[in-house]
């Protein structure tokens, strides 16, 4: 089959279309969303990948930042030269990459306990204090609450106020069998079903959580965790698709979309209006880690995160990720991740939540 190889270029994304004589193969990605959210992180390292959840389709995948690849093929001007030596590493590929997730990974606990009955909805949990352990034998290792202290704690304002000692004793109690076989449910571990590269995600190393400690780092999205954009974003995709996860679709063969469900029943139906309504008090409560992304006339929900990559409790120079996963929910259209690097004492996550707020304001007042 003779295959015509047609690109579409500018300096901010790229879209590949094969054309044979029968059929001709397009990309998914919507250019102008792609470059929307190329803008909103404003030249800082990161990735970004947007989805509709209903689908499958992938709509952006963005690597931040980037550069013209018709300038490194021809003459560079010294100019162009010390630019890209200035920027941080613009010939990544950053959204093919896996990153400790931080509390986004909270989702998954969460659903994860619900669904076997480890957390109670309405159940409070007496927590005391910013820092806890489960034993003198994790030495001077605490979790860690960082925004803010309520107590007693339920799920939702678990979700609120993204209370991390509330999801390491989840995690503790659900134990570690049963959280790396739910986490696989959410296809961590796998190799994500598209016809591009992207690295796979985990649990743990090997898939085995070691100890206790380890177990309670898991639970709020540290420890050993790695997930990719793209892979976060089809896991939030479930709370508004039926509790389903669909196959990711980067082509459609002669314009026509097949969607496909991955994965089925990751949230079990019982739970799902639960964590949409706590991922949407995420936003809509005054408390909430997001509620600077509340916008009048969009229903939104989502998930604050802060990767902390230090080395070990002693480590006090290490830098932060920030993320945020958001989705509409009246009408679900998109679901957006994004992750930008190096956010201590900028902010934080509470760094990425505008940009991101600027993509859900601009694609979805387009769609509507």
């Amino acid at each position: 089959m003779l295959l015509q190889v047609i690109m579409v270029t500018n300096s901010r994304s790229a879209v590949v279309s094969l054309r044979s004589r029968a059929e001709n193969i397009k990309l998914s990605v919507d250019i102008e969303l792609q470059e929307k959210i190329y803008a909103q992180m404003k030249g800082e390292p990161g990735a970004s990948s947007a989805i509709n959840p209903k689908t499958g389709e992938v709509l952006a995948l963005v690597s931040s930042p980037s550069f013209d690849s018709n300038t490194y093929t021809t003459y560079k001007y010294l100019s162009q030269l010390a630019a890209w030596k200035a920027a941080s590493d613009p010939f990544k590929n950053r959204f093919s990459a896996a990153y400790s997730p931080g509390s986004t990974f909270k989702l998954i606990t969460a659903a994860i306990g619900l669904d076997n009955g480890k957390i109670k909805p309405e159940g409070d949990i007496d927590i005391q204090g910013d820092s806890w352990q489960l034993d003198k034998s994790w030495g001077s290792h605490m979790v860690k609450r960082v925004n803010g202290t309520v107590s007693p704690v339920n799920l939702k304002n678990a979700f609120v106020y993204s209370d991390n000692i509330y999801f390491a004793k989840s995690a503790i109690s659900i134990g570690k069998d049963v959280l790396i076989s739910g986490s696989n449910k959410f296809g961590i571990g796998e190799k994500l079903p598209i016809g591009y590269p992207i690295a796979n995600s985990q649990v743990a190393n090997n898939n085995k959580i070691k100890n206790d400690e380890l177990l309670a780092d898991t639970g709020y999205g540290q420890g050993e965790v790695l997930i990719s954009p793209l892979q976060i974003a089809l896991s939030y995709s479930a709370v508004v698709n039926d509790g389903n996860i669909m196959s990711p679709i980067l082509e459609g063969i002669n314009d026509k979309i097949v969607p496909k469900v991955w994965k089925s029943s990751v949230i079990s139906k019982d739970n799902i209006k639960i964590i949409k309504d706590d991922l949407t008090a995420v936003i809509d409560d005054v408390n909430g880690t997001a509620h600077n992304v509340k916008t009048d006339g969009l229903a939104l929900a989502g998930k604050t995160g802060t990767a902390e990559l230090k080395k070990d409790d002693s480590d006090t120079t290490a830098e932060d990720n920030g993320w945020f996963v958001c989705m509409d929910t009246a009408n679900p259209k998109i679901v957006v991740s994004m992750l930008i690097e190096n956010v201590k004492n900028k902010g934080e996550s509470h760094y990425v939540t505008p940009m991101v707020k600027g993509v859900m304001d601009y694609y979805l007042k387009r769609v509507m």
